[in-house]
């Protein structure tokens, strides 16, 4: 049965508190310029099955053509399957995290996994959210368990800080399955804000400060979702800076025959809209930044 949505007093007095930064989040960081010269976004994106074991690629308006790579290859070690993707704008490559803590670059043409790195802390739970910080260019990683990695994948010996784990203030929270940033571009004149989807809450939350695990919620997702999901956060870039930011999310509803339909996220209200169904399953998705 699914448990009651009534949040304690704690948790509201931090979602009334997050209702009046929600905004100033959403868009902070952003430069806009006089001069336009705006590069949407490709809707371009890789889809890693609930399973972590196949990929496929996809195009955010339609995500009903969904073309299957087939297999992830290359995993090594204890590895077997992918926990989550991301892309990295710092090289343009896609990445992915195996069960195990493998870090791997991840070929977007035939599925071919190299490792890359290793974390040095075991992963703690069933379902996890995965994205870099594009302004920090850290690997960041949180589970259903409030588990809150941060890894750095340059250094040649695995590098993995344990930050707070993920709370709303009344304890762990235990529900959060995805994660993004903002803000994705290589300029130093803007600045990222993480926002996580909790699944056991059907909320938008925002995760300031990412390395403290705070969370405030900042608004109904407005659908019941179950299980694994993936969320990733399209950006509108000027002359290679953010000026926009849209959300993306693949959610299981329950009491559905749907394994995974895209949702488009509103980040001021958390507002989950319908995009479109996938004919097979999709656990997670990394969005090509142009």
């Amino acid at each position: 049965m699914r448990t009651s949505h009534v949040q304690p007093r704690s948790r509201r007095r931090a979602a009334a508190a997050a209702a009046a930064a929600v905004a100033l989040v959403a868009t902070a960081g952003l430069v806009v310029s006089a001069d336009a010269a705006v590069v949407e976004p490709s809707g371009k994106a890789l889809g890693l099955a609930g399973d972590g074991k196949v990929l496929h690629r996809l195009n955010l308006d339609q995500p009903s053509r969904l073309t299957t790579l087939g297999p992830v290859k290359g995993l090594t070690g204890e590895d077997e399957r992918l926990v989550g993707i991301d892309f990295r704008v710092q090289n343009g490559r896609y990445y992915g995290v195996g069960n195990a803590g493998g870090i791997y670059t991840v070929n977007s043409g035939n599925g071919q996994a190299v490792k890359v790195s290793q974390l040095s802390v075991a992963l703690e739970g069933r379902d996890f959210g995965v994205d870099f910080n594009p302004a920090a260019d850290r690997l960041r990683i949180v589970s259903d368990t409030g588990q809150n990695l941060r890894h750095d994948v340059n250094q040649p010996t695995p590098t993995t800080a344990v930050d707070t784990p993920l709370s709303y203030g009344d304890g762990a929270a235990q529900g959060v399955t995805a994660v993004a940033y903002t803000n994705n571009d290589t300029s130093a004149k803007t600045g990222t804000f993480l926002y996580d989807i909790d699944t056991s809450l059907d909320q938008l939350a925002v995760q300031v400060p990412a390395n403290a695990g705070t969370l405030a919620l900042a608004g109904p997702l407005g659908t019941n979702a179950v299980g694994v999901a993936g969320f990733d956060i399209v950006t509108v870039l000027d002359d290679g800076v953010a000026v926009d930011n849209v959300g993306f999310a693949v959610l299981r509803p329950a009491r559905s025959n749907t394994s995974s339909v895209l949702y488009e996220i509103e980040l001021q209200s958390g507002a989950a809209t319908r995009v479109g169904n996938f004919p097979r399953s999709v656990g997670d998705i990394a969005i090509q930044v142009p």
